[in-house]
């Protein structure tokens, strides 16, 4: 008997401390959804190198969890007949790796893979007064519509729900701005600007609608509206570089060149000079004047910042020429 345990102690001494270390194993925690956060209750796959297989269920919010995993090389998968296969490699080489939360991102079956652009949170965030004057069921259609624009299907365009919370609350701006924003995607021009128009008359303060009409009616070529919108927005100080020339191009085409000066100059610094179309609007305002030496200045600027521009070749021989009647010496 105690020669066996004195074998047995012998064997034991000979062994190294890695012989008899438990391997150390992680919690892997991550989150299943569609669009940007619509949650999935979906089956979750974590392969190893060697072959071996772990599978778990993510849970009604999408959140799923892998236990005992031990570090080294992964691939996480989901196969489900509603969406696009799901694969990618995951690398444990260190025990912080495995702290990261995993976001699982699912495109449905047949729709684009490109993810859904983040969403300026301002158009979508409703005042506490608005909410508290909205009806409960026209707020439900709103944030339907807000949830369709953050998670993109084919089947739910998030523009029906909006047209619901108007026919339910007629005086809902910010469901009018969305709907004006969702018919301009669908380029359906004229009900955008029915809608923009509208969500003007409801918050006449609203810088959004008053730039897209500004927009709008210089496509449309109706100079006199966009210098009724754009001159509203100007007095609430709220012009982007866009604005300003879409302004001052309004204003040339009526023939109120100082003004329309004013307004590309300032939407040149607005851009910090880096929209060649400004420079040469702000040229033919000069040339109508006439200034034909401050012409000639902006177009010389124009040249030496955009030697890439299509007119750019044009706009060469026109300083040329420019320059030959004036009687000013090649520069």
């Amino acid at each position: 008997m105690w020669l066996v345990m004195f074998l047995l102690l012998s064997q034991l001494r000979t062994g190294t401390a890695s012989d008899y270390a438990i391997p150390q194993v992680f919690r892997i925690t991550g989150k299943v959804v569609v669009g940007h956060d619509e949650p999935v209750m979906v089956v979750v796959t974590l392969k190893n190198a060697a072959g071996g297989v772990m599978t778990t269920q993510s849970f009604a919010n999408g959140i799923f969890r892998f236990n005992d995993v031990p570090l080294g090389t992964y691939w996480i998968s989901v196969e489900d007949p509603r969406f696009n296969l799901y694969e990618n490699q995951l690398l444990l080489r260190e025990p912080r790796d495995t702290g990261k939360e995993l976001t699982v991102r699912l495109v449905r079956l047949g729709e684009g893979g490109n993810p859904p652009p983040d969403l300026d949170v301002e158009l979508y965030s409703i005042d506490a007064e608005t909410m508290k004057t909205t009806p409960a069921q026209a707020m439900e259609h709103f944030n339907k519509g807000v949830s369709a624009l953050r998670n993109p299907a084919r089947n739910n365009p998030p523009d029906v729900h909006f047209k619901r919370a108007i026919a339910a609350a007629p005086q809902f701006y910010e469901a009018h701005l969305h709907l004006g924003l969702q018919q301009l995607k669908q380029n359906k021009t004229a009900d955008a600007i029915q809608t923009f128009e509208r969500a003007t008359q409801l918050k006449p303060a609203a810088a959004r609608p008053l730039t897209e009409l500004g927009e709008l009616y210089s496509q449309g070529k109706q100079f006199e509206k966009v210098v009724e919108s754009l001159t509203k927005l100007d007095e609430l100080e709220k012009m982007s570089a866009r604005d300003h020339f879409n302004l001052g191009s309004a204003l040339y085409q009526l023939g109120e060149f100082d003004e329309a000066e004013e307004h590309l100059l300032a939407a040149i610094e607005k851009s910090n000079k880096s929209v060649a179309a400004y420079f040469l609007q702000l040229h033919n305002v000069y040339i109508k004047m006439p200034e034909p030496l401050d012409a000639l200045k902006i177009l010389e600027e124009y040249l030496k910042l955009f030697p890439d521009d299509p007119n750019h070749a044009a706009m060469t021989e026109r300083v040329k020429q420019m320059r030959q009647r004036l009687r000013i010496p090649p520069g």
